[in-house]
């Protein structure tokens, strides 16, 4: 993530990061996300005086923004075909049993985990949106900037040495 990224914004001594969501979007995030409803404007607190520290929480609510964005764009552009779309269930209907005893039933409307001590939660089961993106899709610049942002989640980050490089050097720390 470059410095001063812009979905980063300072209110007092804390950091914030926030996403604002015009109507085309707003119709794209309630697709992707199976929503009846989705705000203009996302902020959240991430509870950090620093930048680097920022950077680091931010981290994964820009990914989910920036596949929010791919995904619209996809669904948008008539002209490149940038993904083939197709309906996946959240949980595919059956049974499951984990490791831990743990038991899975899903139906066609619901998805309820049996825990080993007898608990149960149910959440709603659903068909959402997935796209299989083409090759032309993985050389556009939207398509890199998705993927860079969520490989970045997945390296091995040492924080200590980020906050103290800034420290030394980040004259806006």
């Amino acid at each position: 993530m470059a410095r001063g990224d812009s979905y980063l914004k300072k209110r007092g001594d804390v950091y914030w990061v926030r996403f604002q969501y015009p109507p085309a979007l707003q119709e794209s995030a309630c697709d992707l996300y199976g929503k009846v409803k989705w705000p203009k404007e996302r902020a959240k607190s991430l509870g950090v005086t620093t930048l680097v520290e920022a950077e680091a929480k931010a981290a994964p609510f820009i990914a989910d923004h920036k596949e929010l964005l791919l995904y619209h764009t996809a669904r948008n552009d008539d002209v490149n075909h940038w993904a083939n779309m197709r309906a996946v269930w959240l949980k595919e209907p059956g049974r499951q049993v984990l490791a831990d005893e743990t038991q899975i039933v899903a139906t066609e409307l619901e998805i309820i985990t049996i825990a080993p001590d007898g608990s149960v939660s149910t959440e709603p089961n659903r068909k959402r949106p997935k796209l299989d993106y083409t090759e032309w899709a993985q050389t556009q610049p939207p398509f890199q900037a998705a993927y860079q942002a969520r490989r970045a989640l997945t390296k091995v980050r040492d924080i200590d040495a980020e906050v103290i490089e800034a420290y030394m050097f980040d004259p806006r720390v």
